[in-house]
């Protein structure tokens, strides 16, 4: 009798079986769509940076490029993890504090990556003669990677929002 009360089965469903709240899923799908915009400016970015040999010999120009590919895989790992929670076979991996933790401190480092790599690449871009291709290049480069960086704004704001509530 007691089995007809509560449910049977239902009770003992785990918590990886439960559907994600529709609030957390618009959470989520913006989240993802935030990522994608960073991985395509970053992809972009690192065309530009990477199509002339010349920029191996500028040290400003290797950290740009560091940077630009750091902020690219993570955008991409981060990606594939956030299409893979909201797919319905996906787990609650997102769930856990380590993955909350991380995933705000990556995004506030990466962040602060792609600001100073294209704070570094504006040094030697401004006094440089902006009628040379190579240093429009750059400039385009570095250009791109600012603007990543205020892309990744909201996704700090995502992240620490994760930490304080999570779903």
């Amino acid at each position: 009798m007691g089995d007809d009360i509560l449910g049977g089965s239902k009770v003992m469903e785990t918590q990886s079986q439960q559907p994600i709240p529709n609030t957390a899923r618009r959470s989520l799908v913006n989240e993802l769509i935030v990522r994608i915009c960073v991985s395509v400016v970053t992809v972009i970015s690192l065309s530009l940076i990477g199509s002339d040999n010349g920029f191996n010999n500028i040290p400003a120009f290797n950290y740009l490029l560091a940077s630009v590919i750091l902020a690219f895989l993570y955008s991409i790992t981060q990606s594939v993890i956030l299409g893979y929670h909201l797919a319905p076979c996906g787990s609650n991996f997102m769930q856990m504090p380590f993955y909350r933790y991380f995933t705000s401190t990556a995004d506030l480092v990466i962040s602060l990556l792609l600001l100073s790599g294209s704070s570094a690449a504006f040094a030697i871009t401004t006094g440089a003669n902006t009628a040379n291709t190579f240093f429009a290049q750059a400039n385009g480069s570095a250009s791109l990677a600012l603007f990543s960086f205020f892309i990744m704004l909201p996704m700090v704001a995502f992240s620490f929002q994760r930490i304080l509530s999570p779903y």
